[in-house]
Formats: C-alpha cells, structure tokens, sequence
C-alpha cells in the first residue's frame, strides 16, 4: 500500500488533521484469523489531497473505515483534529460521522426515489453549517441536472452526485472509497480531476483509496523484436490521455506537457511538434492500437524493467531506464510486418 501526496495542495503551515498510529487491525474468522493492517503509522494535514494506492486486500479499505469511524483497529489509536477517536462512544462516534465526514462510495448509494437536489439535501438536514446545496451541485457541473433521478443519470454523473452530497455536508475531511471502480477510465479521470478541484476550492482534507494494480486489457505483443503494447494500458497506468482519429489512423497521447502522435505502421512520430525516428511503428493487431512500449516509456518519463525469468514487464515513474530486451520472436504475440 503506497501514499501519494499532491504538493500542490493547500498551505495551512503544515497542521496536522490527522494522525494513526500503530494501528492494527485483525479480523476473526472463526478459529481463523486474518489480518488487515499492522502497525500503521500516517499523518494527513489540513487541506492536503492524499491518494492510498494498493492492490486488493491490502487493507486500504480498511484503513478508511477505521479513520471514519465506521470501524475499530484491534491495536492502536486514530487522533483526528486532536481529538483520540477510538475513545469515542456509540454517540460520539455517530456525531462524528455525521459532522466530520463526507463519505463518497464506489457504487454511490443514491436515493432511487430522490432527484440529484434532493439526494444531495437529505445529507444536509443532519449536519450543521451546511453548504447552499444548489452552489454545490454548480460546482461538480450537475446544475442542469439537479431534477434528475439517478436512473435518468450515467454513472459519471450518480457520482458527482455523490460527491456533492458529501461536499454539501461542509466536512472537514472528505473519505473516497474507490470513487472511480465502477466507471469507466475517461470518466475516473473527470470524477478525480472534480476531487481534486474541490479539495482546491472547498480547502477540505481529501483521502482517496483506488486499486494500485494495472490490468492489462490484451497481453503485449512483439513486432520486429520490439515490445509493443495496448495504448489504453498505458493511459490507464499512468494518467496519459489518448485520442485515437480512426479516418488518419492516427493516436495522440499526452501527459502533462508531453504530446506524442503515433501513425499506424509509420517510423515517424511527432513529439512536441517535432519529427522523431522511431525503430519500430505502431500497429493494430486484435482490434487494439498498440504503441512501442520502449519508445513511448522513455518520452514520459518512465522506466521499464523486463524480467526474463517471469515473463513480468515493469513500468514504472522513476528516472532508470533498463534495457529492452529481444524477445524470442517464435513467441505467440510475435507479428510481422
């Protein structure tokens, strides 16, 4: 399970709002026992936009409940805003929930009978210091959309809702359970995008849980002794937007201030503006766009590790870059010209 912290966040002279410490947490399967967390230490300040990274099970749900008060570590303590929750009784706890909090989940948890205004003004009448509802649902770009019910919605816009009724309650913290899981990854990207413009605006202390694993949707192939690969992988693995123009059978891929435009079958790529000599083209293959998983890795900055033993590709932010290797082209993914 890893921490990325976004720098650019609020500056609120490094405040601490939240702190765990030691925290443990094992479960009790009958005569078995599994264990969730051991020995966790974090601290979140005031304003920041944290995102917990992790595949499943490694207890990044569980380290979410346990920070809202939905659930208790068997060892260790949570002081949130200096105060020890895990002191709190039934009461407390439920107060706060209910005032500190804003829970957004990965499958919404909308009312069906309730419009997005009014799913959004249920939360409000519990809590205190409420935001205008109407001003919240502007912000997360429901404004046309306010007299909807969630089954006249898509799932890109049930979660804004979601999001609004978690903002609308004027929480200190803000807690995403995968707020991206059920949605497709254009529309993640919005619903993240929207978190983080919120954490900006609304100066809320944002936590989010998402699944650190890339799921390849097609295995790599090998063209020419190069390693070629689906090029939504790579946007989904790495925050990369993709733009594919099916009458120029061209794709564009773009991160940060990087901009890289790919012809099918052409050893010419533009990058930036400026032509460049690639060693091997992209191709369809399956149905898929692939990209040279060398070239494109090394233009965003990536590493790439090869492990022959296990067959296992790497990619990776850091600065390294490994050597690519030649796969035996008898493999089954091998193409040719």
């Amino acid at each position: 399970m890893d921490c990325l912290i976004d720098e650019g966040g609020n500056n609120l002279a490094d405040e601490v709002l939240i702190k765990v410490e030691g925290v443990t947490k094992v479960y009790q399967m009958g005569e078995v026992q599994v264990p969730a967390l051991k020995n966790v230490d974090l601290e979140v300040l005031k304003g920041e936009f944290l995102v917990i990274l992790g595949p499943s099970g490694s207890g990044k749900s569980t380290l979410l409940n346990i920070i809202g008060g939905m659930d208790l570590p068997t060892e260790g303590n949570v002081i949130v805003d200096g105060d020890n929750i895990m002191g709190y009784n039934d009461k407390e706890l439920t107060y706060y929930r209910r005032n500190k909090i804003g829970f957004v989940f990965q499958f919404y948890n909308l009312m069906g009978n309730l419009t997005a205004r009014e799913n959004v003004e249920l939360a409000t009448e519990i809590c205190k210091n409420a935001l205008d509802v109407d001003e919240v649902l502007e912000t997360v770009g429901l404004g046309d959309r306010k007299d909807h019910f969630p089954s006249q919605m898509s799932g890109g816009e049930q979660q804004r809702v979601a999001i609004a009724r978690a903002v609308a309650k004027n929480s200190d913290l803000l807690l995403c359970d995968e707020p991206t899981g059920a949605l497709d990854f254009e529309t993640g990207i919005k619903i993240l995008s929207l978190l983080r413009d919120i954490n900006r605006k609304y100066n809320k202390t944002v936590i989010i849980i998402v699944d650190g694993d890339v799921k390849f949707d097609a295995p790599p192939i090998v063209k020419d002794g190069r390693t070629l690969i689906p090029v939504r992988t790579l946007a989904e693995g790495f925050g990369a937007s993709v733009e594919w123009v099916s009458e120029e059978q061209k794709v564009t891929i773009s991160k940060g201030e990087t901009n890289i435009v790919l012809h099918i079958d052409s050893n010419i790529a533009v990058v930036n503006g400026q032509e460049v000599e690639i060693d091997v083209a992209s191709t369809l293959y399956d149905g898929r766009t692939y990209v040279p998983l060398r070239f494109i890795a090394e233009t965003l900055g990536l590493y790439v590790n090869y492990d022959e033993e296990t067959g296992v590709i790497e990619i990776g932010n850091e600065e390294e870059i490994a050597e690519e290797p030649v796969v035996d082209d008898t493999s089954e993914n091998t193409i040719s010209n």
